[in-house]
């Protein structure tokens, strides 16, 4: 069981709120389990909120050949001033195996569902979602350690059925090798209805109507043992009425035990309706290990929409299993319109965490 309550004090844009999460789950069988949720208060200031909910998992890896689980969950928020469907629920059934990966998953989300304490991307749909792929394994002492390919399609709708997205990708291959390095292709054709006109970043419009759309994505990674390691994800192809071309190359460095630094650059460049926008997003990581008990852990990023450079600094103190204790220090820079960088965010926090084992 855990619980955390929290009180939040007067700041700009949020009132006085106590706010509070309870979560607990009990197992049965060998690897079965049941729980529940509580959550009260709305950090928002907007007035009171409650959420309530179930879960059920049942595992079993002896009675039908592989690894089985079935999931079920039901949640029922309750926030005043909404007299609509406030509740939630959902159910799945997996088959995550080495050979064979097999997913069927449902789930329906009210209009009124509103979880304060969490977030729910979409209200008013329901949702399907199946994939399936196959794992081929080579024979020892080749090149190539395994091939899995496989197909996933997912459908949402709202609660009107009328279809809001449809997204079906063919994935040909996905090889590794033996040392561990990753090659991968995706093929992918979307569909979204648009009730609602939205912009883009750098003010690209996307106006209401239905939209199909195909795209392709090359992924992968070198084994993570090199000191020298590489992982990018290419994605080009259709992008509503327009096209979007996608890049995230990173590289990752260890010169030694101690250190481990690394950068990645991810852009997308949108053309739509005449119009170009490129976003780009940098960011650095600089890890050092003292010993097994001392690490100082470091990410700076800045993105060229927020136009923000911030920083997490973090000092960790690792003095036995089931205790931790952290120094953490954030900064936050923003460029105004002179493009100079002015200090907006300097934050500390120290954190300690103990385990009674009994």
């Amino acid at each position: 069981m855990g619980i955390l309550a929290v009180r939040q004090e007067l700041a700009a844009g949020f009132a006085v709120e106590n706010v509070f999460v309870a979560r607990g789950y009990r197992s049965f069988g060998e690897q079965s389990t049941i729980g529940g949720i509580i959550t009260s208060g709305d950090p928002s200031g907007l007035g009171n909120n409650t959420l309530y909910g179930v879960d059920l998992a049942l595992r079993d890896q002896r009675r039908f050949g592989g690894f089985v689980e079935a999931r079920a969950w039901i949640q029922q928020s309750s926030t005043p001033g909404r007299q609509g469907d406030e509740g939630a629920w959902g159910a799945s059934l997996a088959w995550p195996n080495d050979r064979i990966e097999a997913l069927l998953s449902y789930s329906e989300i009210g209009r009124d569902f509103r979880p304060a304490l969490g977030f729910a991307n979409r209200t008013g749909i329901a949702e399907f979602l199946g994939s399936y792929s196959y794992r081929h394994r080579f024979a020892k002492g080749g090149l190539l350690r395994s091939w899995r390919h496989g197909i996933e399609a997912t459908e949402v709708r709202d609660d009107a059925g009328r279809l809001e997205s449809r997204r079906f990708v063919i994935m040909p291959f996905s090889l590794d090798n033996q040392p561990g390095d990753i090659l991968s292709m995706g093929l992918e054709r979307q569909t979204e209805v648009i009730g609602r006109p939205f912009v883009l970043p750098g003010g690209v419009r996307v106006p209401v109507g239905r939209y199909d759309f195909d795209r392709a994505r090359l992924y992968g990674q070198t084994a993570g043992f090199r000191p020298l390691a590489l992982n990018w994800d290419l994605g080009t192809g259709d992008f509503y009425d327009g096209t979007r071309d996608d890049a995230r190359v990173g590289i990752s460095w260890r010169p030694s035990r101690h250190w481990a630094l690394g950068t990645t650059l991810q852009t997308n460049r949108l053309e739509l309706q005449g119009r170009e926008f490129t976003t780009r997003v940098w960011s650095l990581n600089a890890n050092y290990a003292f010993n097994v008990r001392w690490a100082w852990l470091n990410v700076a990023q800045y993105d060229n929409v927020s136009k923000r450079i911030g920083l997490n600094s973090r000092l960790r103190w690792w003095p036995a299993q089931g205790q931790v204790a952290y120094l953490v220090v954030n900064y936050d820079w923003r460029e105004d319109t002179r493009g100079d960088f002015q200090p907006s965010l300097a934050e500390t926090t120290v954190k300690f965490t103990y385990t009674f084992r009994y």
